[in-house]
């Protein structure tokens, strides 16, 4: 992951998000408190457009944050969870054929 994160701060796809909204919410629709999570609802701006982008915390969640990605804004995440591969249904389908075939 760290490579990714290097990565992408070496091309300067980097952006400072402002959360717009905040709300806990359940992964299971359980009703209990400790199963829930804060979702963040947060926006940035990079060459003159608007992103936005949702983040889940544990805790509540800050009101800035800093987000990197490598090929796509609409795809930001925070510097633990960037996302390395450009198109994951593509290398699940090859894994699935030689799987089957190999």
């Amino acid at each position: 992951m760290r490579i990714s994160y290097i990565t992408a701060k070496s091309k300067g796809h980097e952006a400072t998000a402002t959360l717009k909204r905040s709300y806990a919410a359940s992964l299971d629709d359980s009703k209990n408190y400790l199963d829930r999570q804060q979702l963040g609802k947060y926006s940035f701006e990079y060459n003159g457009r608007t992103y936005n982008i949702r983040l889940w915390f544990n805790d509540d969640p800050p009101y800035e944050i800093q987000v990197y990605w490598l090929h796509s804004p609409r795809k930001a995440s925070t510097r633990g969870s960037i996302r390395t591969s450009k198109w994951p249904w593509l290398v699940a389908y090859l894994i699935i054929l030689l799987l089957r075939f190999g």
